[in-house]
């Protein structure tokens, strides 16, 4: 798995953990995410192991290795994400992840403080 620095060099990101923040980090980052979510994945015995399944619309699901391999081509081919795509991307993320306004840190700092009742 490439580092988080280095998911810019990558091209298409497979997402082999299911409800991985890298699957929702890749998004973001305007990359062709696949998952494979092959028959196994998908029994009602591993449900709850799967997360972020409401996403999955999101992404490019396999069902099968000749499917990842066919959707590994394609987008290759034709990387391009719809405006659409990328809200709902945008949305997981900011609801999983960390709101995208770039100015997380600072909140999170803020937020520290005042449990520890520092002033900042």
């Amino acid at each position: 798995m490439p580092e988080k620095s280095q998911l810019g060099r990558v091209r298409i990101r497979g997402a082999h953990h299911y409800g991985s923040t890298t699957m929702l980090e890749a998004g973001i980052a305007v990359k062709p995410v696949i998952v494979p979510f092959y028959h196994e994945a998908a029994k009602a015995d591993y449900r709850d192991y799967v997360h972020l399944l409401d996403y999955f619309s999101l992404f490019d699901v396999a069902k099968d290795d000749d499917g990842f391999v066919e959707m590994v081509l394609n987008r290759l081919e034709s990387p391009v994400l719809e405006d659409a795509i990328m809200d709902g991307r945008k949305m997981a993320f900011e609801r999983y992840v960390s709101p995208l306004g770039g100015d997380s840190v600072e909140k999170y700092c803020d937020m520290i403080s005042q449990i520890l009742g520092v002033s900042s």
